[in-house]
């Protein structure tokens, strides 16, 4: 449901906007992501992997704390985001001073949907949800309709209807997010948390930084034809996004009861996604041309089509590498997984732009392509090599444990 409230966003852009103010609209949802990772990184996913099956006292003083992390991060990424608005140009700036002001309710409403998780709640999660879609309608309608729409209105109206829901999660949760123990809850979590939030950003810095690339190379309309391509991919990512905010979770629960599992359960992951994206990747090729692209994002269909198959082999290689990432963050591998980020990431920027210096559009996709499945490589055998690690100490315990 959130992946698909954001999708409806991106597609209501495409049909309001020309290509270059939907490149602005691209350019700061992708600078979001980054701040998301960030909070995931420092709030949430130390939540997922520690409190996993936790009782609801302890579950509740947790998520107070984290909550209140993801708080003080969306705080200082807006402030940080409005400060850069000064300085670019027009539409990016007003998209960017759109999203400074909501950051801090976008980052809230994701930090109560994961603590609905990992509570065991995924019917919470998807109230909260719901909550967003609804108050998203009127505020989304009333920028369409207005003469001259513009980035900094859809961007606002996204946030704004994220903040309904945030307040809804604390009244959901029944307790309050504690900013003031942030320092706190970082403390406590300082094995994970930094990694995470290092790899997070690592990956979503990687598309910010292929963006702007591909800007500065192709111009800013080129942006916005690769959020069309995103836009079209959207309903792939609802279950991308929405089947690994459940399979982490449940991933820590079983390594705890079965390690020898944890792989075989990842791959079963991996596998299905890959499946599902070139699926969704072969629907598209065919129903673009009758119909469904107009209806999804209107005429910039045209020039998106040709890249849909070069996208579907990325996000097939997307797909396996989240199988193993899951397994990662499910076992605490901060450590390794940082590093096959970290790699990835230099990949993409790289190759991505190096390819749009070469052949345009296509050849940054192409760059991605390779890098997706350069990462399959190295995420899976980070896996392998950190389920052999935490055999060895669980061996190792054993013994101790019985003498």
């Amino acid at each position: 449901m959130s992946s698909l409230t954001n999708f409806v966003v991106a597609a209501t852009a495409a049909h309001q906007l020309d290509a270059t103010h939907l490149g602005a609209y691209s350019l700061a949802f992708l600078t979001y992501t980054v701040a998301l990772t960030a909070s995931r990184g420092l709030a949430t996913d130390p939540l997922m992997v520690r409190l996993s099956g936790s009782d609801p006292a302890t579950w509740r003083s947790a998520v107070r704390r984290s909550t209140g992390t993801a708080t003080v991060v969306g705080v200082t990424a807006g402030l940080i985001v409005m400060l850069v608005a000064l300085y670019v140009p027009a539409p990016i700036s007003g998209a960017m001073l759109a999203l400074g002001l909501v950051l801090p309710f976008l980052l809230l409403q994701d930090a109560w949907r994961y603590a609905f998780f990992v509570d065991g709640r995924p019917k919470a999660a998807l109230v909260n949800d719901l909550v967003w879609a609804a108050a998203l309608v009127p505020t989304i309608t009333v920028v369409a309709e207005m003469s001259e729409p513009s980035a900094f209105g859809f961007v606002l109206a996204w946030g704004c209807s994220a903040g309904v829901a945030a307040l809804a999660g604390c009244w959901q949760a029944w307790c309050l997010p504690r900013p003031g123990q942030t320092r706190a809850w970082l403390v406590a979590h300082r094995d994970l948390n930094v990694r995470f939030m290092m790899e997070g950003m690592a990956g979503s810095g990687s598309g910010q930084l292929r963006a702007s690339g591909v800007s500065y190379t192709l111009g800013l309309s080129a942006v916005g034809y690769l959020q069309v391509v995103n836009t079209l991919m959207g309903p792939f990512q609802v279950l991308l996004h929405g089947s690994g905010a459940v399979f982490i979770p449940e991933l820590g629960v079983l390594a705890r009861e079965n390690l020898d599992r944890v792989r075989s359960a990842c791959l079963v992951r991996g596998m299905a996604l890959a499946a599902a994206a070139l699926s969704w990747g072969l629907l598209l090729w065919i129903l673009l041309p009758h119909g469904l692209g107009q209806l999804v994002v209107g005429d910039l269909w045209v020039e998106a089509r040709p890249l849909v198959p070069l996208a579907t082999v990325s996000l097939m290689g997307t797909s396996l590498m989240a199988g193993a990432g899951a397994g990662l963050h499910a076992l605490g591998g901060a450590r390794r997984s940082l590093r096959v980020m970290l790699a990835c990431s230099t990949l993409v920027v790289v190759l991505s732009v190096g390819g749009a210096v070469v052949a345009g559009l296509p050849g940054t996709m192409i760059g991605t392509a390779i890098a997706a499945w350069t990462g399959v490589v190295l995420a899976w055998r980070a896996l392998r090599n950190q389920v052999a690690e935490d055999r060895a100490l669980r061996a190792q315990a054993l013994p101790e444990a019985v003498s």
